[in-house]
């Protein structure tokens, strides 16, 4: 008789097999005629050769990828400037538990949100002395999300000044 070994990884792990004796790689696709239909083909084959094997299977949580559009509105009056933050973000392969803004270190932060299907995400937020702010989360988020900030910045008495850049790290 013949000893197979079929492996099916959850498409939110990445994996990587580790070095076993005594096993042939075999195409998926050939296990699949000798074992019979499946509902989906695995990712990995093999038949052990001799023996017992030492194979083994690293896996870790996909790294999330995270894009947004996003928008700054800036309201100038005498002495201050009121700024508005709102990014739409769109978090695949995996779940984020917070989100990184840059922005200037004299920014005042107002309020911060992170909305999921309606529901506040945000725990709480902290910043470093860049001024970068880390808005941390109730818990794992994955898929829409609403990000929203309102603060307001000192404006100088006289001379120019370079307009803030807020954005999504």
């Amino acid at each position: 008789s013949k000893v197979w070994l079929a492996v099916t990884v959850d498409p939110s792990l990445e994996y990587e097999p580790q070095a076993g004796e005594h096993l042939d790689v075999v195409a998926p696709a050939s296990f699949v005629s000798h074992w019979g239909a499946a509902v989906q083909s695995p990712q990995l084959a093999f038949e052990v050769s001799k023996g017992e094997s030492n194979w083994s299977l690293a896996t870790r949580p996909r790294q999330p990828r995270t894009t947004a559009r996003q928008a700054l509105g800036l309201s100038f009056f005498r002495h201050t400037i009121d700024v508005q933050f709102d990014a739409q973000l769109l978090t695949t392969d995996g779940y984020t538990f917070q989100h990184r803004l840059t922005a200037p270190p004299e920014l005042h932060v107002e309020a911060i949100s992170v909305l999921e299907d309606g529901l506040q995400r945000a725990a709480r937020w902290g910043r470093d002395k860049s001024g970068t702010i880390t808005v941390f989360l109730t818990g794992p988020v994955t898929g829409p999300q609403q990000v929203s900030l309102q603060g307001t910045l000192r404006t100088p008495n006289s001379g120019a000044m370079a307009l803030p850049l807020l954005r999504m790290e």
